[in-house]
């Protein structure tokens, strides 16, 4: 059986977009609401058990989508030449290395392998 969870900006009526697809289908829609929108990326993850379930999410703001993309395309990332990073009033997929390193360190990572860590050590029942 095949599992509804893990990520679906890909997924658009049911069918996975390609690259080129999803950059097509992503402009038109931040041009349908003024050719740039604020946007975050939420990341998640729940730990249950028999009798408790403990969630986390991480929200990382601060960055647009734009109705023109880029030129620069990374492959397997289409939605880095649509994404302009506000700090440096630039595209995504035009970030130096520095910046880039820069912009990465706030993935929220650490405070989801924080978050396994400690809600793994205090699980007081099996599985």
């Amino acid at each position: 059986m095949k599992s509804n969870h893990g990520t679906n900006v890909r997924r658009v009526n049911g069918r996975r977009l390609n690259d080129d697809e999803m950059i097509d289908y992503y402009t038109r829609l931040v041009k349908k609401h003024g050719h740039k929108v604020s946007a975050n990326w939420v990341k998640g993850i729940a730990i249950c058990g028999n009798s408790f379930m403990k969630t986390f999410s991480y929200k990382r703001e601060n960055f647009y989508l734009v109705d023109k993309a880029h030129k620069k395309r990374d492959e397997g990332y289409p939605l880095d030449s649509i994404t302009v990073i506000p700090k440096y009033n630039k595209y995504l997929s035009d970030l130096t290395k520095e910046e880039l390193d820069e912009y990465k360190k706030d993935t929220g990572n650490k405070e989801i392998f924080e978050f396994m860590i400690n809600t793994l050590k205090n699980i007081k029942e099996d599985f």
